[in-house]
């Protein structure tokens, strides 16, 4: 059995790989100018899972500012889905009608 020890560091280095793949992800997505939606998405989608950690969220923040002129209500959901995921200080208002947050 693993120390705990070791296991943050397996996280951590796990992290480490993922943010190498995904910065050539996100490289070429912008620079190929794509607007394709579903792989936009798929690429939001993914990078949401590490939003954890800083460098991600640049990431997120990256794609996110790219997708805007595209497609910019499916750009907002996502922001909202980060802060139910992520941010801590975050409070969503509550309008009487539920989630207004549909993808």
């Amino acid at each position: 059995m693993n120390s705990l020890s070791e296991v943050v560091k397996e996280h951590q280095q796990l992290v480490k790989r993922a943010l190498g793949i995904y910065s050539v992800q996100v490289s070429e997505l912008i620079n190929s100018q794509t607007k394709n939606n579903e792989e936009i998405q798929h690429l939001l989608d993914g990078l949401l899972n590490f939003c954890f950690d800083d460098d991600f969220l640049l990431l997120f923040k990256k794609v996110c500012r790219y997708y805007y002129p595209i497609n910019p209500q499916v750009t907002v959901n996502y922001v909202y889905r980060y802060r139910d995921l992520w941010d801590e200080n975050y409070q969503p208002k509550d309008n009487g009608e539920g989630s207004s947050t549909t993808d």
